[in-house]
């Protein structure tokens, strides 16, 4: 399992109130890419929300999405 050293989605909404449009498309597009990268391997994830998604800075962005707590999908 990867150490992730960043920040939970939920508290960073808690501590804004809210995101400004151009960083909640960029975070919701990441996950969607990511999302769509996981169903391709047969992993579903059951329960996406904000407190499931980690925001790491690198690659010289803001927010690197991580979406953590997946399952296998069973045959």
């Amino acid at each position: 399992m990867e150490y992730l050293d960043g920040v939970v989605l939920d508290d960073e909404l808690d501590k804004l109130d809210q995101l400004p449009v151009d960083r909640s498309v960029d975070i919701f597009l990441q996950c969607c890419d990511a999302l769509e990268h996981a169903h391709n391997k047969g992993i579903v994830h059951k329960d996406l929300k904000p407190s499931n998604i980690v925001l790491l800075r690198e690659h010289d962005r803001e927010d690197s999405v991580r979406i953590v707590d997946l399952v296998l999908r069973h045959s």
